[in-house]
């Protein structure tokens, strides 16, 4: 994605959000810190906000239970192919 003179990041943000429908959840495993990065399927509810369905039996939903900060990079697909295009903490 390139700028232009009429780029708007927050519709383009808004755009990727109501668009892509994967990304990689990143959550920290407790006691070392260390990154824990899984696939999840994105959803938007009406106000644009990231929707997460996740099982209470996955380990990232035992890591935010345990420390509630994350990352979600949205993938978007183009063509057929996936390329990373945003990412939120």
């Amino acid at each position: 994605m390139q700028p232009t003179a009429d780029f708007n990041p927050k519709t383009a943000t808004k755009k990727l959000l109501r668009e892509g429908r994967s990304g990689a959840l990143a959550t920290l495993m407790p006691g070392s810190g260390d990154p824990y990065c899984s696939l999840v399927n994105v959803a938007t509810a009406s106000d644009g906000a990231p929707l997460l369905l996740i099982s209470r039996l996955a380990v990232h939903t035992k890591n935010i239970l345990v420390d509630p900060r994350v990352s979600l990079m949205i993938d978007e697909p183009q063509g057929g192919r996936s390329h990373c295009r945003a990412g939120a903490s």
